[in-house]
């Protein structure tokens, strides 16, 4: 990393890393004391996971939602053509709940 001035890291649904044996909070401790070092800039989303909140608490922070029409929008762009019209429906709706609910 000495070469380069600055390096980007971009880290998407952390969340999403298991962290049974403590893995996610190492992970992110490495990356943290990379940061002390060298002119690291960390870019990491999530779902609002206390323990990944915890590590980034003096971090610059945004939060974003998915609106309802977003989640309608991408749903009606999946490629159900195939399923029945009341499937495709069914799938849509339980698509947009599931969403909702992260």
């Amino acid at each position: 990393m000495m070469s380069f001035w600055t390096v980007y890291v971009v880290i998407d649904a952390l969340d999403e890393c298991a962290d049974r044996d403590g893995t996610r909070g190492q992970f992110l401790g490495k990356l943290l004391d990379l940061q002390q070092e060298f002119d690291v800039r960390l870019m990491v989303t999530s779902r609002d996971n206390p323990d990944i909140v915890s590590q980034f608490k003096y971090s610059l922070t945004l939060e974003i939602q998915a609106s309802p029409a977003d989640v309608k929008r991408y749903t009606g762009s999946l490629n159900l053509c195939n399923a029945t019209r009341s499937y495709r429906e069914k799938w849509k709706i339980r698509l947009v709940r599931q969403w909702m609910a992260c």
